[in-house]
């Protein structure tokens, strides 16, 4: 890009001496503002892949704490943070899979084949046997 700063003025300059051609100083900026606008797009992915490690770090810590979870026998509260956190979006097919699209660029697929899960016993008193 700072060759192209020199070819910039240098081109203004010998227009100036001897009339020179606009065409030329228009191809040259607009050469420097394509290489501006791809350091932009670099810089902002650079940030987006800083973020995405973060987010990636912050949700295998909070992974461990559950580590050892038995959908046959326990239960674990929905984390609303942790949804909101690394979901980006979810997209519910017709044979009931849901694909949720993590913003760390992972793919996650529900496929409604938990549904065990859904029926464990609320903790509490025995229910009574009927005779």
């Amino acid at each position: 890009m700072q060759q192209l700063y020199y070819q910039l003025y240098d081109t203004v300059e010998e227009g100036e001496k001897h009339g020179g051609d606009p065409s030329q100083i228009k191809a040259i900026t607009d050469q420097i503002v394509e290489l501006q606008n791809q350091i932009y797009e670099f810089e902002d992915r650079v940030q987006k892949g800083h973020e995405a490690k973060k987010d990636l770090a912050w949700f295998l810590e909070e992974l461990e704490g559950i580590q050892d979870f038995k959908p046959d026998k326990e239960r674990i509260d929905f984390r609303p943070d942790i949804f909101s956190r690394i979901v980006e979006k979810g997209v519910i097919h017709p044979d009931g899979r849901i694909v949720y699209d993590l913003k760390f660029g992972m793919q996650l697929t529900a496929t409604g084949n938990e549904k065990m899960a859904w029926r464990l016993r609320k903790k509490g008193k025995p229910r009574k046997k009927k005779k």
